[in-house]
């Protein structure tokens, strides 16, 4: 079973699922390598501005929904959202 960011294949597509959310997790991820888009981690998980995420073309609230239902939401604030690190993973690896 290959991997990506020490989660098997299967793991990140149950995350995943939906061309929307995978759309954006793959932009994003190429984004935040490439220093244009900024998140950061917390000791909850990976946050993530609203704003951000809706300049991907997909409203914060989908996101929030969509991760909800795989109890993979942490926080939702007034301006950012915090994703469990099993989700931020794939957009950011979390550091030592």
């Amino acid at each position: 079973m290959a991997t990506q960011n020490g989660q098997p294949d299967s793991d990140r597509a149950t995350i995943v699922k939906g061309n929307s959310v995978r759309e954006l997790f793959v932009a994003l991820r190429e984004d935040v390598i490439a220093g244009s888009a900024k998140v950061e981690w917390n000791d909850k998980g990976l946050v993530i501005g609203k704003r951000l995420i809706g300049s991907y073309g997909l409203a914060s609230s989908t996101l929030v929904e969509h991760m909800r239902k795989r109890s993979l939401m942490v926080a939702d604030g007034a301006t950012d959202i915090t994703l469990a690190p099993r989700a931020g993973q794939l957009i950011l690896e979390r550091s030592a």
